[in-house]
């Protein structure tokens, strides 16, 4: 039966609840993890500390009916010459966890390829939430040809997420909406409203989220990016994505004090994103960006097809 392999890693018991809480519940929607375990072996590669084993598998035993369940210690995973726990101890802050999860997707990469590269590649993070369907989705398209599958994504901001408050983008994922009067000075994204029914969003970055492991690529040089998906994949053709939200959507729940600083006032202009393209984009980026991407509020199209088209349009011509 074909694999699909799940790679984790977090450590602590603060993080695990927090994985537990927020990411377990968005795996374990039936249409996600159970609906996969259901036709192919699914794979939980768990990277930890030896402290942090017992408790997961205590708070995650629910996830654990599904899944075929395989752990990593930091202390006695190798990961090119040395384990784990050496290559981290001169780190501190953020860097830790970075360092961490590229570790463990080099790790799983290794595996894969050691036993024939069949195998499909999920990475996920503890502040992860993939909506209704979405594993099933990216699965699927691995199986139609594709070699990675890429996604833009949105940062919700944590607290007013957890409140149920209706206004709760993260600040970051507001700078990116094109009529923002704050607009990003880093136009890597821009999501372009479509009234109050949601947006088109275009991204010269989306990250991977699904993969084949190929030789062609095994390591890249900070948590996986959309470069490593791009020097991946033996063509654009097969870098797939999806069209919507309701065929796969990634959100990352993040603290209000991520990159807190106010934005200064900005408005987005064509002589920005001329620059941007210039300075940090090449051929196949600019391929990716031209992919509209639609995120659906709760109306969803709802007799409003015309002006979806209509905002993709003008959209296309906005990034180019």
């Amino acid at each position: 039966m074909p694999t699909t392999n799940i790679v984790l890693a977090v450590w602590d018991e603060q993080f695990v609840d927090k994985f537990v809480t927020y990411s377990m519940g968005a795996l374990l929607h039936p249409n996600n993890v159970p609906a996969l375990a259901a036709r192919r072996e699914v794979r939980f590669k768990l990277f930890t500390d030896r402290a942090s084993e017992a408790y997961f598998r205590e708070r995650a035993a629910a996830l654990l009916k599904f899944v075929d369940l395989d752990v990593f210690t930091f202390e006695d995973t190798v990961v090119d010459g040395r384990t784990i726990a050496e290559a981290i101890a001169p780190l501190e802050g953020p860097t830790i966890k970075h360092e961490v999860e590229m570790l463990a997707q080099f790790h799983t990469i290794d595996i894969a390829m050691a036993q024939g590269g069949h195998s499909s590649i999920f990475p996920i993070s503890a502040d992860s939430l993939l909506f209704e369907g979405s594993f099933g989705y990216a699965q699927d398209l691995l199986d139609g040809g594709a070699e990675v599958v890429v996604t833009p994504f949105l940062r919700l901001a944590m607290d007013a997420f957890i409140r149920g408050e209706q206004e709760h983008l993260h600040p970051v994922t507001r700078s990116w909406i094109a009529n923002s009067d704050r607009f990003t000075n880093y136009p890597s994204t821009i999501m372009w409203p479509v009234r109050d029914l949601g947006y088109v969003c275009h991204t010269f970055f989306p990250i991977p989220i699904a993969f084949k492991p190929t030789p062609r690529c095994t390591r890249f040089e900070r948590t996986i990016d959309y470069d490593f998906a791009v020097q991946m994949a033996s063509e654009a053709s097969v870098i797939a994505a999806p069209r919507n939200s309701q065929e796969f959507l990634l959100c990352k729940l993040t603290t209000e004090d991520y990159l807190a600083d106010e934005a200064p006032e900005n408005k987005l202009t064509v002589t920005q994103i001329t620059h941007f393209l210039l300075t940090e984009t090449n051929q196949a980026h600019r391929t990716l960006v031209s992919r509209p991407y639609r995120i659906y509020g709760p109306e969803g199209t709802k007799g409003a097809e015309e002006l979806w088209a209509a905002v993709s349009d003008v959209s296309i011509l906005g990034t180019h």
